[in-house]
């Protein structure tokens, strides 16, 4: 039989995955607005930094999060403060975001769909029970889709 050998992480390697991930799914679901609770823009202020690329580039960072954000596994406390508030963001749309946060929403929701189908439609499935969201924003996703500039 053969041996895998699996590099652990330390636990600043995690803490940095989880904040990392978290980026991903407030800026690509949250969009937060001014109204958000006060802890919460003091994340997003934190996570607005960090490079998307990064998170994008690693499924199990991705997975992560989104089990959390579903309920299937424990969240860390920016983790549950985005499950918390996502409808939130989802209801606003990013009217009040900066364009880079639009791109940067865009490229998840993209890298998303296009890379963890499976995630998405988890996500999207959990999320959106009603379809209330998928209406909403079926036309907007095929546009980001179809956006060759990502």
């Amino acid at each position: 039989m053969a041996k895998i050998h699996c590099k652990r992480r330390t636990i600043t390697e995690e803490y940095t995955m989880n904040r990392v991930i978290l980026a991903v799914f407030v800026l690509a679901t949250l969009a937060v607005v001014s109204s958000a609770p006060k802890t919460l823009e003091e994340n997003i202020k934190l996570l607005k930094a960090i490079d998307i690329n990064t998170v994008l580039n690693n499924h199990r960072i991705i997975e992560s999060y989104v089990y959390c954000v579903i309920g299937r596994r424990p969240c860390t406390k920016e983790g549950k403060a985005l499950k918390d508030s996502w409808k939130d963001g989802i209801d606003k749309g990013c009217d009040d975001c900066s364009e880079e946060e639009k791109r940067k929403v865009k490229k998840i929701v993209k890298h998303m769909y296009k890379n963890e189908p499976e995630l998405y439609k988890l996500l999207s499935e959990s999320l959106d029970k009603d379809g209330k969201y998928k209406e909403k924003y079926d036309k907007y996703i095929k546009e980001i889709v179809d956006d060759d500039t990502l």
